[in-house]
């Protein structure tokens, strides 16, 4: 059974453009040893990091949409951990049953390699404005108060207890 993932990666701001390409044909071999098909890859560019990772403060964003199995995606986690321009990576499973029909393989020339990197690197891309601060003040008001949760169990506690009784 295929299902549709989406993993986003970020490269060292300084990678050079061999290592990119090692990055982008491991990642490839990855997903395609585990029976996957590539739907998507797009270079987000290189971006401000919301805080450092390992004394960099830029990164290179990396988005690929691809069906496959689990064991794809073990495969291609297990290739991103080793890889050492990697600074982070995320999964996120998109649908459960993908029609492999449907599911059409992008192909190897329409993969971005060197000129991607070196675009991003020419073209820094300023993180969008956080959502909230386009809220209006009255907005702002009516939200409720921000909830957090207890780890030792599944009861909601207020911001402010009341010297440990729960609401």
């Amino acid at each position: 059974m295929l299902r549709e993932y989406e993993t986003i990666y970020i490269l060292r701001p300084d990678i050079s453009d061999m290592d990119a390409d090692r990055v982008t044909e491991r990642v490839r071999g990855a997903i395609r040893s585990g029976d996957g098909r590539i739907l998507e890859v797009r270079n987000w560019g290189k971006r401000r990091l919301a805080y450092e990772i390992g004394h960099n403060q830029k990164g290179i964003y990396i988005y690929w949409r691809y069906a496959g199995n689990n064991k794809c995606v073990a495969e291609l986690e297990r290739v991103l951990r080793m890889l050492e321009p990697v600074l982070r990576y995320l999964t996120v499973k998109l649908k459960d049953d993908v029609d492999p029909e449907m599911a059409i393989d992008i192909g190897d020339e329409a993969i971005p390699m060197r000129t991607a990197i070196s675009r991003a690197e020419s073209e820094e891309m300023e993180p969008e404005e956080p959502l909230e601060s386009a809220a209006t003040e009255d907005e702002k008001e009516e939200r409720p108060s921000e909830t957090t949760w207890d780890d030792d169990s599944d009861e909601e506690w207020t911001e402010e207890p009341d010297k440990g009784s729960q609401k």
